[in-house]
Formats: C-alpha cells, structure tokens, sequence
C-alpha cells in the first residue's frame, strides 16, 4: 500500500509510473532491473539506448528529451547493425533510391515507430548527426522519411544503419507499390484502443456488486475486493491507452502552449486519482468504469478519425493529380499516352524543357539534363547514349530518346510538386483561426472547469469532479480542428476529379479572396493546335524541311506544335544543336544548315502589325526564307467561360502576339483597354506585380510556357495543359484544357468551402455550448461526455464533406 502511494504521487508530479519504484532507462524510460546499464550516474536498459543517448548528446541533440517527454524509443533486445548488407548491392540500392547521380542520392522511406512530434524533431535533424545527409523531411501521416545524402560520404546501408541505431529502424520492401494497411499503420492507436476496451470491460465488471448493493442484500465486501481489482486493471489503461494524452499535454505546456490535449489529460488524472483515494481510503468505489470508458471512447474516437482520413485520401495519388502526358514511340509513330500507361521498356521521347517522367536509359545522341528540381543546382549536365536518366530531370536543348527502366515514381514526382523550392508555404488565415479559437476555448473551458468544481463542492466533493470531469470532456474542441482540414480536402478531391489539382489547401483559400483575373491568349483561350497555319515563302527543299521538321520535334510550344502538325509527314533531320529561347524563338543546327524560327523582332525584322493572327518567320542560314501564318481557334470554353467571370472579376487579356486579333476578343473583355498585346514573358511578370500593388487579389492562368514568371507572381497561378507533359512548378495548380469550361464553378467552389467552414465551426461552438451547460448543471456524467465526444467530431466532419458535396453538386462538379 505504501508503494502504491508512493508511485500515485510521482505519477502527479511526472506521469512516469516506474520511477520511484525501479531504476529507469535515461533514454526510452523502461525499466532497468534485470538489464541495468550505467553511465555515471544515469542508468540504462541496454547498450542500444545508451549509445543513442551518447550520440545525442554529443550532438547537441539533447533537446529531443524535452520535446519526447522523457523517453525515446526502446532499442532493448535490438541488433543495431545487422540486416543491412543486401544494401550494398548496387541493383538493390538502385530501386530503393529515387535518384542519384553518383555524388548525390535522394531515398523515400517508410518508417512506422513514428510516434510524436519528438520523433518528426529527430528524424529531421538528421544532418545534425552526420554532415553528409543534407535534408531530411517527415510525412507523419504516411510515415516517411525523405533523405538527401552525398554519396560518396555516406552509403545507403550508413543511412539505413544510423536510423535503426537511433530506434527508427525502416520497412524496406522492394515491391513496385507499398500497400496501404490501416491495421499496420495504426497498429499502436489499435492496440492502445483494445488494452483500454479490454480494461474498461472488465473494470465494469467488477462493478456489478456496487451497481446492485442499493437494491440487493450482496455484501459490502465483495465491493471493496473488486475495487482493488478495477484499480489494478486501469493501470494499464491510465500509463499505456492514456500515455499519448499525458505526453502531449506535457509536450506543449513544456512550450508554453495549451493544445487539446490538455483538459483531456486533467480529466482523466482527475478521475483516477479521486478514484485511488475512495478504494485505498475504503470511503468509496470511486470511478474507474468512467475513467476507462473515457480513455476507450477517445481512443475510438482517434481510430475513426484515422479511417475516416484514409477513407478521403488526402494523400493524392499522382496518376489523378497531374494531367501529364508522354510523348511514346509505337511503330515509329509517335503518340501521346498518359503516364500511368507507361510501362517498362517503353520508348519515349521528351522534348525540350519536358519532364522525365520515369528513370530510363538514353538512346542515341546525347542528352543535357536539368536536375535543379531535385538537387537545387541549375548547372545541366552532359549524360551519353547508354546511361541512366532519373525522373525528375528535365531536357535541356534537343530532345532525347529514351527506354524505360523503371515505372513513374508517384510519390518522388508529388515530391518535386510539393518541393519547398516552389512552394509558396503561408499559413492560411483560416488555419491561424482555427489554432487561436481552439487554444483561447481550451482556456474557456479549464476556467469552466475549475468553477464549475468549486460551484460543486458545496455539494460534496464527488459532485464537485464529476461534473469538472464532464465539463473538460464535452467540450473538448476536437471539432473545431477537423472542420478545416476535412473540407478543403474534400475540395482538392472534388477538384481533381474534375482535372484541376493544386499543390496545397491553402491555395483555396486564396482562390476564395480572388478579385481579379488575367488570361494568356495563345494555348489559353485559343487551339493552337486547331489553328489554320499557312506558309507564305520561298519553296523549301527536302533538307530544309528535314531541318525544320527537326526543329518543330524539339519544341512544346503551342505554335510549334501547331506548325508540325500542319507539315506533310516525313522524314526529320538529325540535330547538331538546338535551343529554345522564351517568348522569342529556337534556333537549330543540321550540318551546314541553321534554322533560327520565331517572332520578327528576335530576328530583326520591321513587320507591320496589321496582320491578324500570329506569325513565325523562318529564317535560314541567314536569309528569311517566309513566315508561317497561324490563326488560332478560340476554345469552345472561352466564349462562355469570360462572360461569366465578368460579373464577378475584373478581366483582362495579355497575349505576346500583335493587337491585330483585338477586334475579335472585343465582346469577351467589354474594351480594348482590359486587352494588352506584345507582352515579353517580363512584361507579363511586371503587369502582374502592378496589379497586386494596386490592392488587387489576382489569379493569372497561362499555359506555363512563357508565363511561368507571371504565374509565380500573381496570388493563384494556375497552368492549363493541353495533352503535353507539362510540369510547371511556380503555379499553384494545374488544370487540363478539357477542365477550362468549369472555371467559374472551381472559383465559386472554393468560396462556399470557406463559407463551409464557417458554419463548422459555428456548428461545433454550438455543440459545445449545449453540452457545457448540461455539464456545469450536473446533468451529464463523464461517460456519456466521452461517448458524446466522437460522435460531435464525426458530426462536424459529416457536415463539412456532405456541405462541402452539396455546393459542389449546386455547381455541376458531381
């Protein structure tokens, strides 16, 4: 009984329930007896926790103590070292890794004893702990870990080895995908569910007699022999199922910050003890089927909210998130597939500026490769016939030949999307709400709390934390933080089924609060490929269109693609040189031939711009040898798609083409002064950047060629892809061609998600409210507070996906 007393009061001070009872582990906190390891005055379980904690703190890694609470992962009957040899085979490491050049290596791995923020801490302060890893980035939700390391410093094995010496040991499967396995995934939640279900079940129990004293003749005994028995079941229930509760409770007071957490914790402390007292003092029974329910029903709570997350599938998959297109040689034609069709041993060819899409080995010439998208550095590299090109790289010059050797990369090619390089990350004003509301009702609701014991005690002291306890349990704001994430991920769901995908939530908040619009015109509002193209000119001769046949291969402009597709099929010449200038022209080298295609004043020629589409001036070894002349066919979308902007945005129109077509964009734009003609790339950029001086919200949609600095200027840059493997990482969405008609939709879209929103959390204050007054009225009892508990969160998250499906089947997206 002693012990007992001792342990309750430590556990008070400190929420470890071994520690004035048996030495303890200084790194993960388990118990010492039996395997007891010293260090000076400090004790340790094994050698594994102690050369963990050296490393530490050789580091100056301690803090991860503080913020882990006391403990980290247990390595006790761990081989630290072994297993990993297999990683030294270069065909192994070469499917593990998702890129690498020979100097530097980038890897994606799962790994599952991700518990809390101490570990995201860690694990990405990784480079702390060896100078050759150079970044390292924590998914928590799907347990990841990415590393970028030089090579040549620290082998793939060396990364494998120091994280299951640190305890964060990886699953390495070499399949092509890794199956999703709730159970796996949540194995520990599921387990600390079940100890608690398995405690609180029996734990009532051992009730019954107290249950049927008052109406039966069972004698008092039994109820006191049971009591002891209850309070040894909630042991575990209290330091295993409750841990999480107390560890982040601990965790943010430690930051001086209340989150969730906290009155949960303080409710549960406050019904066992007050439970302790009554069976260890024999005054009572106390309330340990209440306690243990509580903890039960939270728990239910969390693993629902897991499955129901999962269920949604926030993470996006990357064949519904881009609308990327490959360029796949069948036959000696050529055709455009989707990526998710491509397969091993395909041959593709990725013209200049386009995206590898999947690791493959060059054919043929040689290949100049940006890599800046994965390693940052914006020098290309030379690679020659036979060698591997890595997804991720992009084509700089002339176009490349390329088979296959390993499927699209999902999750790398989201990756370079979501790269901190290219994302503007801003934290949304609605998710600076949501964390100010729920930490100033936290704060309400322990205020409550407090008086509602002391309103109470007149009453007796087991109505007095009865009803405290209820109070902190219903009106924990669990609501508030799943109304936001729930909604904008039905959104970004409903948005890519539709073909419009974003790189983050918060990019509908900002779509929300948009006030302005600009359009590009050539590959935005017209089909340059449907254009009607003429070549007026000097005729060509067979090397000359074998040259220019070349030249047109390389590009993925719009007007590029437009005139290849116009030129009677034959044969192409093969290139000696090749480079595309934005928002100018390409020049190319074909033996003794030079081919330089583009606007008049890149090749410094006074046209008159009274012409009426657009043109491109072919000159050759010197000479102009003519001009194509394009006229452009307007999307069906535009004509519908402007008007009904009009009313709601203010519009305007920048094209890099002459006014000459101004007349025609007339009853779209109400006004030559909404319309600005021969914009350069760095006019549109500038143009930009005025309006959002002047106060303006803007949205800029462009097809990601010669717009990519207005794109990244304005508030939304969205880029539409019209079948080419496009990947333009300074917008914020992208959007295939065929979704441009449901604009307006996707824009009113994202203000009823807002407004959604609001009402979620208007619901849940609500909730709240009503139950905090049956509480403080002593007319709800804890139990029935936690069962209450989920049920408000699945109620709000039913509310703000069915409201969100319901304005997104008013605007015709469902």
């Amino acid at each position: 009984m002693q012990d007992f007393t001792r342990i309750q009061k430590d556990s008070d001070r400190s929420g470890a329930i071994a520690a004035a009872a048996m030495p303890t582990c200084a790194h993960c906190g388990e118990s010492c007896v039996g395997c007891e390891v010293h260090d000076g005055e400090l004790s340790f379980c094994c050698n594994g926790c102690l050369t963990v904690y050296r490393l530490l703190h050789d580091n100056n890694l301690a803090g991860y103590y503080a913020i882990a609470g006391g403990g980290g992962v247990s390595l006790k009957g761990q081989n630290l070292a072994a297993g990993f040899e297999y990683l030294d085979d270069p065909a192994v490491s070469r499917r593990l890794l998702d890129f690498t050049d020979g100097t530097l290596s980038r890897v994606t791995l799962h790994v599952p004893q991700m518990y809390c923020s101490a570990c995201i801490w860690l694990l990405e302060n990784l480079s702390r702990l060896n100078g050759a890893i150079i970044a390292s980035r924590v998914s928590f939700p799907k347990r990841q870990l990415s590393l970028t390391f030089r090579e040549p410093d620290l082998s793939l094995r060396r990364v494998v080895e120091l994280l299951a010496a640190l305890g964060y040991s990886p699953r390495i499967t070499l399949g092509d995908l890794e199956k999703h396995s709730f159970f796996r995934d949540n194995r520990r939640v599921i387990l600390m569910t079940g100890v608690a279900g398995f405690g609180f079940a029996n734990i009532m129990l051992f009730s019954f007699p107290d249950y049927l004293a008052t109406v039966g003749n069972l004698p008092r005994e039994f109820a006191a022999y049971f009591g002891y028995l209850s309070l040894l079941l909630s042991l575990p229930v209290l330091f295993y199922s409750a841990g999480d509760f107390f560890r982040n409770a601990l965790t943010g007071l430690r930051q001086r910050q209340i989150n969730l957490d906290v009155p949960i914790s303080i409710g549960i402390l406050a019904l066992f003890l007050r439970s302790a007292y009554e069976i260890i003092s024999a005054v009572g029974t106390g309330y340990l089927d209440s306690m243990s329910g509580l903890v039960f029903f939270l728990l239910i709570g969390r693993v629902v909210q897991a499955k129901t997350y999962q269920a949604l599938s926030f993470d996006r998959d990357y064949r519904s998130y881009f609308p990327l297109c490959i360029t796949r040689i069948c036959d000696g034609r050529e055709q455009q597939v989707g990526v998710q069709r491509l397969e091993i041993g395909d041959r593709i060819l990725v013209r200049n500026g386009e995206l590898i899409v999947a690791d493959a080995v060059l054919i043929g010439e040689a290949a100049t490769v940006d890599y800046s998208f994965v390693t940052g550095e914006s020098t290309p590299v030379v690679r020659r016939s036979g060698e591997t090109l890595f997804a991720g790289g992009r084509i700089v010059g002339a176009a490349a030949l390329m088979d296959v050797v390993k499927e699209v990369s999902q999750s790398y090619l989201v990756s370079l999307w979501n790269s901190d390089r290219f994302a503007r990350r801003q934290e949304s004003a609605a998710s600076r709400i949501s964390l100010v509301v729920g930490r100033y009702f936290t704060i309400t609701v322990v205020a409550l709390a407090l008086a509602t014991f002391a309103f109470w005690l007149s009453s007796g002291i087991d109505s007095a934390v009865t009803n405290a306890v209820a109070v902190l349990i219903v009106a924990c704001p669990c609501a508030l933080a799943l109304a936001l994430p729930f909604t904008l991920g039905t959104t970004m769901t409903i948005f890519g089924r539709g073909k419009f995908f974003l790189r983050d939530q918060n990019v509908i908040e900002k779509m929300a609060a948009l006030s302005t619009v600009v359009f590009d015109k050539t590959g935005t509002l017209t089909e340059s490929e449907l254009a009607m193209v003429n070549f007026h000119g000097r005729d060509l001769t067979e090397t000359e269109l074998a040259a220019l046949r070349a030249l047109l291969r390389q590009s993925t402009h719009p007007l590029a693609r437009a005139i290849r597709n116009s030129l009677e099929p034959g044969a192409a010449a093969e290139l000696t040189s090749f480079e595309e200038i934005p928002g100018k022209g390409a020049i190319a080298q074909s033996g003794e031939t030079i081919l330089r295609l583009g606007a008049a004043s890149w090749l410094n020629l006074n046209v008159p711009d009274t012409h009426t589409g657009a043109r491109a001036y072919l000159e050759i070894n010197g000479e102009v040898a003519g001009h194509f002349a394009l006229l452009p066919s307007f999307r069906q979308a535009a004509a519908t798609v402007v008007p009904h902007l009009r009313h709601d945005y203010e519009l305007w129109l920048l094209s890099g083409d002459n006014p000459a077509q101004a007349d025609d964009f007339l009853p779209l734009f109400a006004g030559r002064e909404r319309m600005r003609f021969q914009q350069s790339p760095h006019d549109k950029l500038n143009f930009i950047a005025d309006l959002r001086q002047s106060g303006q919200q803007v949205l800029m949609v462009g097809d990601g060629l010669n717009d990519s600095g207005a794109l990244a200027a304005a508030d939304v840059g969205i880029a539409v892809t019209d079948g080419v493997a496009s990947f333009a990482p300074a917008c914020d969405a992208m959007m295939s061609a065929d979704a441009l008609p449901h604009l307006p939709a996707f824009l009113h879209l994202s203000r009823d998600a807002m407004r959604t929103i609001k009402a979620a959390f208007a619901l849940s204050l609500l909730y709240n409210g009503v139950g905090l007054y049956f509480a403080i009225t002593g007319s709800l009892s804890p139990l029935i507070a936690a069962i209450l508990m989920p049920i408000s969160s699945l109620s709000v998250v039913a509310f703000a996906v069915l409201g969100t499906r319901w304005a997104a089947y008013r605007r015709r997206l469902l």
